[in-house]
């Protein structure tokens, strides 16, 4: 995560600008390793969000809110105590490391004026909140730290605060304004252990407060591969114009710091700008895809809200995906047994023609035997069939015998294809719920999807009792999404199996254009023609909508069928957002993402 040295100093500036000055009006604790300072400044409220969560460490201005337990913790009770009504002073940061100290000037028990620090620690894992008197010891932290677990310091009540160990490298603070010490980051010693590291990694390992992603930014304003070694890039031919290069983009990135003209971004994996990645408080020329925000902190709440809500929709979606997997498995087994099974029934006639030889060749049989040839009468050129036998059964018994197992592998036949049909069925719906369970975007999808497989006895819901002990009646179908044609026309697109067979057999009028990917699972999507002519590009963003919201969403020249509605019908007995359809035309498009 980019919540590096360089954006502490960023943000305590910006802090120091709107909030200082600011009265502590709340503290509250909603998560164990989170607080929040209600301060208000310059005539409106700031929920001050400090996190010392494993993964999202932070400090910022959050317009997010979260219930609180109801009863607060210790940590926040002392936070009540010693900062609530106080005023705050300043933000400082230790030197462009990760660690920012607010600094409050309050009241102690006997009414005088003192001061109480707070300071957060964004260190990964590692990361901190702790409260400090006026003497800097520390009157409580979210996480106690004994010589037990770290033999570097300790972070408990009591013991005076004292700063991580100090990381040997380049202060920011020489650089900034500075071209020439800019330039002096690039003249380190020519040692082998220097020569062999990655020019990236060497500005990140010789600057403070970097992280990967400014290091990677400095060599793409520079245009040097990241990749390529020091031997290459410090100590090679062309060392003196790379040195200016990298000197020259380190300069112009320290310039960006100002305050007053920053527009931050949250940065996109690809186009289709659905899962964010990393952000920051200035543009990174290595990132094509990207949303600006008018401040850090909006930036900030951007993007941890949407990774707070993507691991809740992961996390809700889990257990359905774990039985749908456990299921399509089943199927899969099932499908390779009976296809065993029919090929094993292929063998029955074989048994009939060997039964019929034996009881017409019974006088030509002796006892005790293990096998015999016989003619096979059956055939055209009357060629030899060699038969086993049972030695130590009579040839009418073998006969029998072979018989018998004509008509068990007759009958295991007919109730294989049977089973093999009724298996790949199933397992062609289960494959569509978990593209459908894929798809969900939010809670209200995924529980019409638990509901679903409720349905189809894959998992048990308990029943919900309404006041008076009864069941509790479902939801209504959630609204399928809604999309506007360039021509002007409603084209929807189904999120869940039960909403594909509400949206196509009850929404849908006959007249009504049905796309389907072909045999790739997907959702239904219909076009509201109401009776008039659909042009060709309609039809090819219905059918790019089609592509984007099915399995083959990251593949090129998708196959989508489309046509009327009257020609889509459910066979009695499928499963939900099975149906067959006829008389329909196919076209290849490329996906289209609407949300783009």
């Amino acid at each position: 995560m980019p919540f590096d040295g360089i954006s502490a100093k960023f943000i305590t500036d910006t802090f120091n600008r709107d909030l200082t000055g600011g009265r502590v009006e709340k503290a509250l604790q909603p998560e164990r390793d989170e607080i929040v300072l209600v301060i208000r400044a310059r005539g409106e409220n700031h929920r001050l969000l400090l996190s010392a969560s494993a993964n999202c460490a932070r400090i910022q201005i959050t317009k997010n809110q979260k219930e609180n337990p109801a009863v607060p913790p210790v940590f926040c009770m002392l936070l009540r105590k010693h900062i609530v009504g106080g005023k705050v002073e300043k933000f400082s940061h230790a030197d462009f490391d990760r660690i920012i100290e607010i600094e409050f000037l309050t009241t102690n028990d006997f009414g005088e004026s003192c001061k109480k620090y707070i300071v957060i620690e964004i260190m990964g894992r590692y990361s901190n909140i702790m409260l400090l008197n006026e003497d800097k010891k520390i009157i409580d932290s979210v996480k106690h730290i004994d010589f037990d677990i770290s033999s570097v310091r300790e972070v408990m009540p009591g013991r005076q605060y004292v700063l991580p160990p100090q990381q040997d490298k380049i202060s920011p603070q020489l650089l900034i304004s500075n071209k020439n010490e800019c330039r002096q980051v690039f003249l380190p010693e020519n040692t082998n252990e220097i020569k062999e590291m990655r020019i990236d990694k060497f500005i990140l390992e010789r600057i403070k407060g970097f992280s990967p992603m400014l290091a990677r930014e400095i060599c793409e304003l520079s245009d040097i591969d990241p990749k390529h070694r020091c031997n290459e890039i410090l100590f090679g031919t062309d060392s003196l114009k790379n040195i200016d290069l990298l000197s020259s983009a380190l300069h112009s990135l320290f310039e960006k710091l100002d305050v007053q003209e920053n527009i931050s971004n949250v940065f996109f994996k690809d186009h289709s700008m659905n899962q964010s990645f990393d952000f920051y408080f200035m543009d990174m020329k290595q990132y094509e895809f990207k949303k600006s925000f008018s401040s850090f902190c909006e930036a900030m709440d951007f993007f941890y809200s949407s990774k707070d809500k993507s691991e809740r929709l992961t996390q809700k979606k889990s257990d359905l995906t774990r039985v749908i997997s456990n299921n399509i498995d089943r199927c899969l087994k099932k499908i390779g047994i009976q296809n065993a099974a029919l090929k094993e029934a292929a063998e029955s006639d074989k048994y009939k023609l060997f039964g019929e030889l034996i009881t017409a060749n019974i006088y030509r049989i002796e006892p005790n035997i293990s096998n015999i040839s016989l003619v096979n009468y059956y055939s055209e050129t009357s060629e030899n069939v060699n038969i086993p036998l049972d030695p130590h059964k009579s040839a009418v018994n073998n006969a029998q015998l072979y018989f018998k197992k004509y008509t068990k592998a007759k009958s295991t036949g007919l109730n294989a294809a049977k089973q093999l049909t009724d298996a790949e069925s199933e397992l062609a719906y289960l494959q569509s719920a978990m593209q459908m369970l894929e798809l969900s975007s939010d809670s209200n999808e995924i529980a019409e999807m638990r509901a679903e497989l409720s349905t189809g006895s894959y998992i048990k819901v308990k029943s919900k009792k309404n006041k008076n002990g009864k069941n509790a009646k479902e939801k209504t179908i959630s609204k399928p999404k809604s999309y506007c044609s360039e021509d002007g026309f409603e084209i929807l697109v189904g999120k869940s199996n039960v909403q594909n067979d509400y949206l196509t057999l009850k929404l849908a009028s006959n007249s009504d254009y049905w796309f389907h990917t072909k045999n790739i699972p997907g959702s239904h999507v219909i076009i509201r023609a109401k009776g008039q002519a659909v042009s060709d590009s309609t039809i090819l963003e219905a059918a790019s909508l089609a592509a984007h919201f099915s399995k083959a969403s990251s593949s090129d020249n998708v196959p989508v069928d489309y046509t009327f509605v009257r020609n889509v019908h459910k066979p009695s007995g499928a499963k939900p957002g099975m149906v067959i359809y006829e008389n329909q035309k196919t076209v290849y498009v490329t996906p289209f993402n609407p949300e783009k």
